[in-house]
């Protein structure tokens, strides 16, 4: 056996890589673990002597600077990594096999100081044949390093054996790579919206204490051929399909369709000169993650990769600070390789079969797929992961249903008839209605009504003016006026600019009204005399126009930007296109019989329901009738207006309808023809009392929210029908899917997720790209990719195809047919000064009398709340 040398001379010194430096940081953290010491083993066929072998493995060291490596830090601001000018190797030649084939003790963290920090221990077999075992730390070289120097001691044996003795030129040194990746700088911008919103996942730990272990499966020729041909179809490499698959597999055994693996990358991308002959460690591991509800996996796992490439050499530890991790915590523990390296050839008859390769990390699971032979390998902490968990990994992966992740979902059935005809623009039939009928009441407001032509002419006043101040096309103009034609005209004649209107009800607080203004960038405010906004235009002092050519406009342009509640503590505005708005009243036009001769509008303007009675009324030359505020409160009132008006059509949340029902006159409300509820869950017996005052009138239940241009589904019963009312089916142009918890479609009478695709979908979320793309997804439906938005309501459909809604997926609400996420609720709570921590949390409702509310109020700090509730309940 031959020992290093003593006290041997420092040739080079430079700083660690990034990815060394992670290494390093690991092992003085645990420094009784065994990591990153690698077990490297296989069979040589040859005529091998101990001294051969001994001469070629030193030759080897002479030649590569990794293989005289050490590491230093005691006493330096930074670690360094010295190259020492001679080393013996730490050599064994054994005469039988030995009782233990492991690689013994790992070096300490204090052997880290001295070089080599590797060994060989080498037996003879039979029939010409020697096994070896080497062990060598992972500071110094990886696996592709390895398998040159396997290359490089065969050819060395060959030669030797054959008296062909070449001496090689000097290889390539590493602290060119590690002393140029030294002056490289990370992209910070890139890791941050890569990761946004990630939450590691962490599987459950085992009872087993006993250290790492291996398991292993080899595909079968079937299985090797399915992905080949699924990577074929998809257009990418067999490497990038065995990543989507992967991903699938651990995604299952994580319970998350929201996943980060290591993906290890060979780091070679350097500029440096015979980089692919360099000696090192240059592999590192990059941050994959997939979405796995996305559609064509295959295509995002390729386009993610894409990007990790140009960032090749960024730690996964400085990728996870960067991305917004707290300090320490880990992305991940899984590590994935796809086999990638190079052959070690056969010289001569000399050769190196069964060969493997071990390498302890601090990684808990790493997983290696060889595409060469279909083998699928896990090195894995029992403490973490067990191997009942590895088995199930394994099966998942070999039992992937390998086609495209779209293409599995299939089509269920819940589609829409046929959409009749093209859309035609909105603006374009109430200019149609406008110039057809021009004495036609077209809005009636407190007993006035207001003519086509005159809501034409103001209109176009208001368009001139804001053209005149440079808004058209991509501009958002914010609308805060009070119930009347005024605000009507204020949404057209924006939408004759070609702009975008934003309604913002100006009873909301203070703060609400500034943050809609401030988020959607408005250009312009269009208010009245009572306004306190500053810089807003007052709709009074808008001057007569000698009229206004309407601007052109496509289909995708912007129409109104409505805001919501938002599940981030904040509203959102939802954009909804001209397309969008042209196609959900096209669909109105076809699913109900008759258009409406006169609309109850008692929707607010900032609420998407208004949108139902605004166009419909003034695409069919209607009347809109709108309600003053608070309106609704007056039942018997409301019913007089009905019966003033000869009300045909109108839209209300169920309860008041059957507060309606309950409270009026039934002759007052005869002259209706529909009634469309919507907002709120239908009660079972509302369709009896219904039916028995108003046998002639048709009732709808519309289902859909406000990124769907206000519906998706609908239910209609005719006075003949005696069932309960459901939320109904797909409106025409529209498919609906119900997906379950792994997005796949759900069979008949289960429960799944609603999911809405078609023309109607909104083009997202103002300015909040991350989280249009988590609401609004595509899939592949025979074929066809089509753009998906999920609502988060669960629904079922029964056997007569018409959906049962079921509640929400979430902590969402709804309170009035307001949508509310509570977390905008704590957040608004959490402000304030005297509370620490804020949770809202849905009970059963009980009635509060004003008195019981003032009092509270008057405990409060003041604020918006307490100002607003109090002014709520003075109306």
């Amino acid at each position: 056996m031959i020992t290093p040398s003593p006290q041997p001379e420092v040739i080079d010194a430079y700083p660690l890589t990034p990815t060394q430096s992670g290494m390093l940081v690991h092992i003085l953290n645990e420094p009784h673990q065994a990591h990153y010491f690698a077990r490297v083993t296989g069979v040589l066929a040859g005529a091998l002597t101990q001294e051969i072998a001994l001469e070629a493995w030193q030759s080897i060291m002479n030649r590569h600077e990794a293989l005289r490596t050490a590491f230093v830090w005691d006493g330096l601001e930074q670690p360094l990594q010295v190259v020492v000018s001679e080393q013996s190797v730490d050599f064994e030649w054994l005469e039988d096999a030995p009782g233990d084939v492991g690689i013994g003790d790992a070096p300490t963290a204090a052997d880290l100081a001295n070089a080599p920090l590797w060994k060989v221990r080498m037996w003879p077999q039979s029939e010409g044949k020697t096994r070896f075992e080497w062990s060598i730390h992972h500071l110094i070289i990886d696996g592709w390093s390895a398998t040159l120097i396997l290359d490089e001691f065969v050819r060395s044996i060959a030669q030797r054996i054959n008296g062909e003795l070449i001496e090689l030129e000097p290889a390539p040194v590493f602290a060119d790579h590690a002393r140029w990746l030294a002056g490289k700088s990370h992209d910070d911008d890139f890791w941050k919206e890569y990761l946004s919103g990630y939450q590691p996942k962490t599987h459950p730990k085992t009872d087993d204490k006993s250290g790492f272990a291996e398991s292993s499966i080899t595909l079968t020729s079937e299985e090797q051929s399915r992905l080949t041909a699924a990577a074929q179809s998809a257009g990418v490499t067999v490497p990038v399909a065995a990543q989507a698959v992967f991903s699938r597999a651990l995604g299952g055994l994580l319970n998350s369709d929201d996943i980060v693996f290591g993906l290890a990358v060979s780091g070679r991308s350097s500029p440096m000169a015979g980089v692919e002959a360099c000696v090192g460690m240059f592999v590192n591991n990059l941050p994959m993650r997939v979405d796995l509800t996305s559609d064509n996996l295959f295509e995002r796992v390729q386009e993610n990769l894409n990007a990790l490439r140009e960032r090749e050499f960024t730690p996964l530890g400085t990728a996870a600070r960067l991305g917004g991790l707290a300090p320490g915590q880990p992305l991940t523990d899984v590590v994935l390789t796809i086999r990638a390296l190079p052959e070690v050839q056969s010289v001569h008859g000399v050769a190196i079969d069964d060969l493997h390769f071990r390498t302890p990390s601090n990684f808990s699971l790493v997983v290696e797929y060889d595409p060469a032979d279909g083998t699928l390998s896990a090195l894995f902490n029992t403490a973490h992961y067990s191997q009942h968990d590895v088995d199930e990994l394994f099966r998942s992966f070999r039992k992937a249903e390998l086609q495209h992740q779209a293409e599995l979902r299939r089509r269920i059935g819940f589609f829409g008839p046929d959409l009749r005809g093209e859309p035609v623009d909105i603006v374009s039939r109430i200019l149609h209605q406008a110039h057809t009928h021009p004495d036609l009441p077209a809005v009636i407001y407190d007993g006035e009504a207001t003519s086509y032509a005159a809501l034409l002419d103001r209109a176009s006043d208001i368009a001139a003016f804001l053209s005149s101040r440079g808004i058209g096309r991509g501009d958002c103009v914010a609308i805060v006026l009070p119930r009347g034609p005024d605000i009507i005209s204020a949404m057209l004649g924006t939408l004759l600019t070609g702009a975008a209107y934003v309604p913002v009800d100006r009873n909301y607080p203070r703060q609400r009204i500034d943050y809609v203004l401030s988020d959607c960038a408005a250009k312009a405010v269009l208010s009245d005399t009572e306004s306190e906004i500053e810089n807003a235009i007052c709709i009074e002092d808008v001057p007569s126009s000698d009229g206004f050519k309407p601007v052109e406009t496509e289909e995708d342009d912007l129409a109104y930007v409505i805001y919501t509640s938002g599940s981030t503590g904040a509203p959102k505005g939802v954009c909804i296109s001209r397309g969008n708005l042209s196609f959900s009243q096209a669909a109105r036009d076809q699913f109900y019989p008759s258009a409406p001769e006169a609309f109850l509008l008692i929707s607010p303007f900032a609420f998407d329901s208004s949108v139902v009675g605004l166009y419909w009324a003034l695409t069919s030359g209607g009347s809109l009738v709108v309600t003053k505020e608070r309106d609704e409160q007056d039942i018997a009132g409301l019913a007089n207006l009905i019966a003033e008006q000869q009300v045909s059509h109108t839209l209300m949340l169920p309860g008041l309808y059957k507060a309606l029902l309950e409270g009026a006159d039934a002759k007052t409300l005869s002259c209706l023809r529909t009634v469309i509820l919507a907002g709120e869950a239908v009660p079972e017996t509302l369709h009896h009392s219904h039916v028995s005052i108003l046998p002639d009138c048709i009732l709808a239940n519309e289902y859909g929210p406000t990124e769907t241009t206000v519906w998706a589904l609908a239910d209609l019963i005719t006075p003949a029908e005696d069932r309960a009312m459901t939320i109904g089916t797909p409106i025409p142009g529209t498919q609906v899917l119900l997906l379950d918890e792994n997005d796949r479609p759900v069979k008949a009478n289960e429960i799944g997720e609603i999911c809405v695709a078609g023309p109607s979908l909104a083009r997202g979320y103002l300015g909040r790209r991350d989280e249009t793309d988590r609401a609004f997804q595509h899939l592949k439906i025979d074929g066809d990719t089509m753009r998906v938005y999920r609502t988060g309501d669960q629904a079922r459909c029964g056997p007569d195809g018409r959906f049962e809604y079921l509640g929400r997926g979430d902590d969402q609400i709804k309170i009035r047919g307001h949508r509310i996420e509570v977390h905008e609720v704590e957040n608004v709570l959490a402000s304030l000064s005297s509370v620490g921590n804020a949770a809202v949390v849905v009970g059963p409702a009980r009635t509060v009398s004003d008195d019981e509310l003032s009092s509270a109020l008057e405990r409060m700090p003041r604020g918006m709340a307490e100002q607003y509730l109090k002014t709520a309940l003075k109306g």
